[in-house]
């Protein structure tokens, strides 16, 4: 299998200054987008962090305070059904 460089008939028309340019160009986009990746990374580290710490300081004050306590339950009382309290009957 015959290894071939893509697009040679676009690149055999084109200059050499050409082509460096391009590659040049395409470096430094290339540079460009890995300093923006990772200063996202960056930036979503940072707030990782503090959503991180936010959240244990919550968690920290919920098991520092008291539980809260719960009020008794009620029974619930079945109703009997009286002849004189159907107001079918009437």
């Amino acid at each position: 299998m015959v290894k071939r460089p893509l697009n040679t008939y676009i690149l055999s028309m084109r200059s050499k200054e050409e082509i460096l340019a391009l590659k040049v160009q395409r470096t430094a986009d290339g540079v460009g987008a890995m300093a923006d990746y990772i200063a996202d990374t960056k930036h979503q580290r940072a707030r990782t962090a503090t959503l991180r710490a936010e959240r244990l300081a919550r968690e920290a004050a919920a098991a520092a305070a008291p539980p809260a306590e719960k009020a008794p339950k009620k029974s619930k009382k079945k109703k009997i059904a009286t002849e004189s309290s159907d107001p079918a009957s009437d």
